[in-house]
């Protein structure tokens, strides 16, 4: 499949001692296990005491099979001892207040949605 007819596309890029992944399109369980390997890539990059950030600005939709995908980066990043943030919107962070699992993230700010072009 090319990637762009896939409804989901991970991006990572290194800054210093930090690792961005940003996630474009759609979270569902069709689509959670490249993410898996996308977060799995990106925490491979980050050394004890860097940090891992996730942006969800440009998720489209974003299922419950999204919120295991961060619960289970959760923990792998503190097993690694990596620091993890999300950039998400409020759609997004609402999803995980709803699970219950809003607590266990820092949330880096809580932009309005981007727009298109």
């Amino acid at each position: 499949m090319d990637i762009r007819e896939s409804p989901l596309h991970v991006e990572r890029s290194v800054r210093g001692r930090t690792v961005v992944v940003t996630v474009v399109g759609e979270v569902d369980a069709n689509t959670a296990p490249p993410l898996h390997d996308g977060f799995g890539d990106a925490l491979a990059l980050v050394a004890p005491g860097g940090t891992l950030v996730v942006d969800l600005r440009d998720t489209t939709f974003f299922a419950a099979a999204g919120v295991t995908a961060l619960v289970r980066l959760h923990k792998a990043t503190g097993a690694a001892g990596v620091s993890l943030r999300l950039v998400a919107t409020r759609r997004i962070l609402r999803v995980l207040r709803i699970s219950g699992t809003l607590v266990m993230f820092t949330p880096l700010s809580v932009p309005s949605p981007r727009s298109p072009g």
